[in-house]
């Protein structure tokens, strides 16, 4: 288990883009925890020092960045910087105690939920940007198709995770 209970979220900062996009889930969850935050829209500083592996590990954002206050090694506060929105949103979610004393089963629920909304957003962005998106009107025939078929998907999967939450004696039974 990780000790989370000792973590200080009294200065976060989310750096993403002026767009929903991948930083929407994580406002949503901030906002859902009443975990303070402040959010940078800057994306001119983003571009400029992107390649500052230090500061954007995988050269994107999202970016959340929390101050880790000092571990007692003398070095002090530092800020740490979190990439990634899945790694984002499972961080914020074990700081913010949520799922906690959930089983393996219910976490796997969880991320394989959080695995398809990544298929959804993945469709979505291959539809908007990709080779075949080369007009507003081709985006709009056969990307909707496509866009609706992976959230029925998206939809199944979510009945079926329901099911499986239940367990093997309760599906058995009915």
């Amino acid at each position: 288990p990780h000790n989370m209970t000792s973590l200080d979220l009294s200065s976060v900062t989310l750096q993403y883009f002026p767009i929903q996009g991948r930083g929407e889930p994580i406002r949503l969850l901030l906002a859902d925890a009443r975990i303070p935050f402040s959010e940078s829209n800057d994306a001119a500083s983003f571009f400029a020092n992107k390649h500052d592996l230090a500061q954007y590990r995988f050269q994107q954002l999202p970016r959340l960045s929390v101050v880790r206050a000092d571990s007692g090694s003398g070095s002090g506060d530092e800020v740490v910087h979190l990439a990634q929105q899945g790694a984002i949103l499972r961080f914020l979610a074990k700081a913010a105690r949520y799922g906690e004393g959930a089983t393996p089963w219910q976490e796997a629920l969880v991320d394989q939920l959080q695995d398809a909304c990544e298929d959804l957003n993945s469709a979505y962005t291959r539809c908007i940007y990709g080779q075949d998106a080369v007009s507003p009107r081709s985006r709009s025939s056969g990307a909707r198709q496509r866009i609706a078929g992976r959230a029925r998907s998206v939809e199944r999967g979510r009945g079926a995770c329901h099911e499986l939450a239940e367990g093997p004696s309760r599906r058995s039974s009915r």
